[in-house]
């Protein structure tokens, strides 16, 4: 085998942790003791104690890298197996944060500009003027069910959001007014353009949603109006087919006083249309 370099590849260090070195050229001498390119008789890097003979190093040739569980200082980028044991132990007792503050706190952890993701007030911005814009748009709009509370909540965020990505542009301009960052200027005028169409979709669907529950209600409304004018038709119908019967009741009732009228007392014209007068007379009265 050919001779191993002893100084580290400065490529390497420059791309890969010292930790991640030590893992790969772990790794390979074990594939090489497997493959039977290094003699049985090296004994393996765990089991290895401090001092003895140097090992490998990272190494920039074809050849594979050594090792060398030696403590070395850190800017070397060599670590020694015992460190490594001894930083995997600790990452072992580490698990994250346990408490919810903590946990709130990590989270934060990637957040950059808060333009997306879980909305949040930025320390710089007011809690306040956010709780005012929020009552405003309620006291405007007025929502009366969950959605609508939904979808004015969220017409306050967008608005929010579209605000803070106009006044983080601002930063993206030197005092003579030139752009020193383009790339960070075309990212916050994309997130204020998103959030100000989500802001008129939410307010659209507010809209959508009240137009069509008041077509609902007037619909609901016609409908009774309607049953209501069918009821009254058909009670005056009703009147009007009362009033015939009994006028042909009546009329029937003057027709039979007449024919006995005119069968019990014989002969008299006279007498006859006087009774028809009497009677004419009395219905006059009546």
């Amino acid at each position: 085998m050919s001779p191993r370099s002893s100084e580290p590849n400065p490529e390497l260090l420059d791309e890969f942790t010292p930790e991640f070195i030590a893992e790969a050229n772990a790794l390979r001498e074990k594939i090489e003791r497997k493959a039977g390119l290094l003699p049985d008789s090296e004994p393996h890097p765990q089991e290895a104690v401090p001092h003895s003979e140097p090992r490998a190093v990272a190494s920039g040739g074809s050849s594979p890298t050594q090792l060398d569980w030696e403590p070395r200082p850190a800017a070397s980028g060599r670590i020694s197996f015992a460190q490594l044991r001894a930083n995997r132990q600790n990452a072992q007792r580490s698990c994250g944060p346990r408490s919810s503050a903590g946990k709130e706190t990590v989270s934060f952890n990637a957040f950059r500009h808060g333009l997306t993701g879980r909305f949040a007030i930025m320390p710089y911005e007011s809690e306040d003027d956010y709780q005012e814009l929020l009552d405003g748009l309620r006291e405007e709009h007025r929502p009366a069910t969950r959605t609508e509370h939904l979808l004015v909540d969220r017409m306050a965020e967008h608005h929010w959001l579209s605000q803070r990505a106009l006044y983080l542009q601002g930063f993206c301009f030197n005092e003579v007014g030139g752009c020193d960052n383009d790339a960070h200027l075309a990212l916050y005028l994309r997130y204020q353009t998103t959030h100000e169409r989500a802001f008129h979709k939410c307010l659209n669907d507010l809209l959508k949603l009240r137009a069509e529950r008041r077509r609902e209600q007037n619909g609901f409304v016609s409908q009774q109006h309607k049953k209501a004018d069918q009821a009254r038709r058909e009670a005056r119908e009703k009147r009007q087919q009362e009033r015939h019967r009994w006028a042909v009741l009546i009329d029937q009732a003057k027709l039979d006083r007449q024919n006995l009228l005119n069968r019990q007392l014989p002969g008299g014209e006279q007498l006859v249309s006087e009774s028809i007068q009497s009677t004419m007379a009395e219905e006059k009265a009546a």
